[in-house]
This record gives structure tokens, C-alpha cells and sequence, in this order.
């Protein structure tokens, strides 16, 4: 038999187990089992999906309120039972059956708490595992584009430089009786330095594009020397490209 008001008064006890400021002791063990006794006497059974409305509702508030709640409720079985066996207090045996029943409810209950939580928790850490495998393959797959680019441009540099050698020598070889030493040198000299600074764009684009986003100092530096020594060797054929002219120049004039 269900009353309304015995399922409140019971959701209301369990509610109160539950706070963690209670605890069964010799002193107030009496007045909790003859407070269940009142609510199961009549033939009362407890709702299945009372007792659970309120372990969600503890489980929502603190967690740890439930172990408080299971302590409690298996002290008043035992002590329920002991005083059966006892003949104390006028416990019955379908009492302490219905408290047995209570008991094991909450306990149910609150193993299936516990077990969905460490689900979710599976679940969460899967998550965690699959998000950082998804982020360390996207960085793969960035670091193969960087290196297919720098195959590609590496690729590049050798053939346009080795097509280009082989045009100047082919060319400079065919006109070498047609022209003096000076403009023969002069376009030679021309010819390197757009040659060599093509090359040295290319390679800067596949550096610049294998430090994208790893920028530290001592890149920073690599790249400063790297820099250096283009504008050295760019120095210096500007300097002979002057020179060759100067003594062109010098050569036309007094025999020209």
C-alpha cells in the first residue's frame, strides 16, 4: 500500500541521511528506525522511481553525499537486523524486508550513477585521445605539404639553374670569337648574378616556407647570415661588372 504522504516523509528521510552532517550513532539510532517503522507500517511500499528521483537529486547537489546516504541506510539494515534477532524494539521480519528493499534500491541506484559517470568519463577521455591523434595527423599532413614543396622547389632550382647554365655556356661559347673579352665578360657577369639571385629566391621561398610558424632566434639568425653572404657575392660581381666596364671603357678610349 502507497500513501502519498509516507513516499514524502520517505523521500524527505533519505534527503536527510544523505547531508553530511548526519550520522547514526547510539543516540539517534533508535529514533531513526522507529521513524522508518512508522512510515512502513500498513502494508507501505516504497516507489521504485521515488527513491531514484531523489538519488539524482543528491548525486546533482554533491556527489559525495551518496556514500553518506549508503553508509547510513546499510547501518540502520544491520542494526534493524540485529535488533530482529534480538526481539528489541518490536522490529519484524517484514520490516526489516522492506528495509532490505530500501537498501538495496539505493544501492542499485546509485551503482548506476557511479557506472554512468565512469562511462561519461571513458567517453571524455576517448574524446581527449581521438581530438590530440586528429591534431598530431593534421600536423603531419602540414609538415608532407612543407616537404612536397621543398622536393618541388628543390626540384626547380636544379633544373632552372642547370637549364640556364647550359643556355649560357652554349651561348657564350657559339659568340666567343665575335665579341671582345670585355662585353663577353660583362654578360657573363650579368648573366651570373641574375642566375644566382633567382636561385637564391627560390631557396628563400622553400626556408620561408619550412620555418612558417616555428619562427625562433636562432632562425632568425641562420636567416641574417644567409643574407650576409647573398649580399656579399651579389657585392662582388657588381664590383667586377664596374670593373670590367672601367676597363672597357678605358680600352675604347685609347683604342677605340
Amino acid at each position: 500500500m502507497n500513501t502519498p504522504d509516507k513516499q514524502q516523509r520517505l523521500q524527505e528521510l533519505l534527503l536527510e541521511l544523505a547531508r553530511p552532517e548526519t550520522k547514526i550513532t547510539d543516540q539517534n539510532l533508535e529514533q531513526y528506525i522507529f521513524r522508518l517503522q512508522d512510515i512502513y507500517e500498513a502494508d507501505f511500499r516504497h516507489l521504485y522511481s521515488g527513491v531514484f528521483g531523489v538519488i539524482t537529486s543528491i548525486d546533482a547537489d554533491d556527489a559525495s553525499e551518496l556514500a553518506r546516504l549508503q553508509e547510513n541506510i546499510q547501518t540502520l539494515h544491520t542494526a534493524s537486523v540485529s535488533w530482529l534477532e534480538k526481539k528489541r524494539g518490536h522490529v519484524s521480519e517484514d520490516f526489516c524486508h522492506r528495509l532490505e528493499k530500501l537498501y538495496d534500491h539505493v544501492n542499485l541506484d546509485i551503482s548506476r550513477i557511479n557506472y554512468t559517470q565512469e562511462i561519461v568519463s571513458r567517453m571524455e577521455e576517448k574524446n581527449r585521445k581521438a581530438g590530440e591523434e586528429i591534431k598530431q595527423l593534421s600536423e603531419k599532413a602540414t609538415n608532407m605539404q612543407k616537404d612536397y614543396i621543398t622536393i618541388l622547389g628543390i626540384f626547380s632550382s636544379i633544373v632552372i639553374t642547370f637549364v640556364a647554365g647550359m643556355v649560357f655556356s652554349s651561348s657564350v661559347l657559339s659568340n666567343i670569337d665575335k665579341v671582345s673579352i670585355y662585353r663577353l665578360t660583362f654578360v657573363m657577369l650579368m648573366i651570373a648574378l641574375l642566375l644566382f639571385n633567382l636561385l637564391n629566391l627560390l631557396l628563400d621561398f622553400i626556408r620561408r616556407v619550412n620555418q612558417r610558424g616555428v619562427l625562433t632566434q636562432s632562425n632568425e639568425k641562420q636567416a641574417g647570415s644567409v643574407i650576409s653572404g647573398i649580399n656579399g657575392i651579389n657585392g662582388i660581381l657588381f664590383i667586377m661588372l664596374v670593373i670590367d666596364l672601367a676597363a672597357w671603357l678605358w680600352y675604347w678610349h685609347r683604342f677605340g
